[in-house]
């Protein structure tokens, strides 16, 4: 797990399913798996008969999603560990389905994010963007205390898929995954609207337009800045997260800067982009993750150093 690999450096986190150890909370223990369900059944043994010929991963998602109605009969906890095991027959019924031994965890991290910090957390908080309302993938933010900073969040916002935009509530909410990313960041700006110091991170699905750097959903990342954040890392440095040649990054043709660190009441230091060194897998050249990272110092303005 992770959070036991970073234990000695960074001693507190945590996430849905765990507080500062490594021990899933007892609540967040599956008692069955994610797709234990005759309905599940049921759309599988469709998607085996009519979407898993085609050769396109988001042709097969489209697929399930629609023409299986996957979207609508499946749960949020089933929907997202099926379409993060990318509708691979082997890997949906290893996680998703099988009873333990043979599903290799006995619980979901549903909003898939996590805090570490070397400080105390306190007031630590998991908040759905859209509580009550079922998401193909549902997004959150968690925040925390951190002793002697401020309060610190991170999210991860709706992405633009290479599939068709499906919303798996009647009537539709939203129309495309764009206007979907504009709820998230108007949700998170309303949920943080009286912090006077805050960092928050992620990946937010949203690239500023640049040079070199291609947009998405560049509208939706104004609002950020409209609403009092600064963006270090694209002001000062400015190279692409997302870039093409990414084994892990579905076909991408075009640089973008998708993960950011906004602050506001905080006096910027230094960023810089990190994680991006590939590494030698049996003679592949392999990068750590679809995303490269993005790290930035900051100062509280009340703060001086000794």
């Amino acid at each position: 797990m992770i959070q036991q690999a970073l234990q000695s450096k960074f001693p507190h986190s945590f996430s849905a399913v765990h507080n500062d150890t490594s021990i899933i909370m007892e609540q967040q223990t599956l008692t069955k798996p994610p797709c234990f369900s005759i309905t599940f059944q049921t759309v599988f043994k469709c998607f085996l008969t009519q979407c898993n010929t085609s050769s396109s991963r988001g042709d097969q998602a489209g697929c399930f999603l629609q023409n299986c109605n996957g979207a609508r009969l499946l749960s949020e906890e089933c929907l997202t560990c099926v379409l993060l095991s990318g509708t691979n027959t082997t890997d949906v019924l290893a996680k998703c389905v099988n009873s333990p031994p043979s599903r290799k965890f006995n619980a979901i991290n549903l909003p898939g994010l996590a805090l570490f910090s070397k400080l105390p957390l306190t007031q630590r908080n998991t908040q759905n963007l859209l509580p009550g309302v079922k998401r193909l993938v549902p997004r959150w933010v968690l925040s925390a205390e951190v002793e002697k900073v401020s309060k610190i969040a991170c999210t991860h916002l709706t992405a633009e898929l290479s599939i068709t935009y499906v919303d798996p509530v009647v009537p539709p909410l939203f129309s495309s995954f764009e206007e979907e990313n504009l709820n998230n960041t108007f949700q998170i700006l309303e949920y943080f609207k009286t912090e006077k110091q805050l960092i928050l991170m992620g990946d937010f699905n949203q690239s500023p337009l640049r040079a070199h750097i291609a947009p998405s959903h560049a509208d939706n990342y104004k609002e950020f800045m409209t609403n009092g954040f600064a963006d270090p890392y694209v002001d000062h440095i400015g190279l692409p997260t997302l870039v093409p040649g990414n084994i892990f990054a579905n076909n991408l043709n075009r640089n973008r800067i998708l993960d950011h660190i906004f602050y506001k009441g905080f006096n910027f230091q230094s960023s810089e982009r990190v994680f991006d060194k590939f590494i030698d897998v049996n003679g592949q050249s392999i990068p750590l993750s679809d995303h490269f990272g993005v790290s930035v110092t900051l100062q509280p303005k009340n703060c001086t150093s000794e």
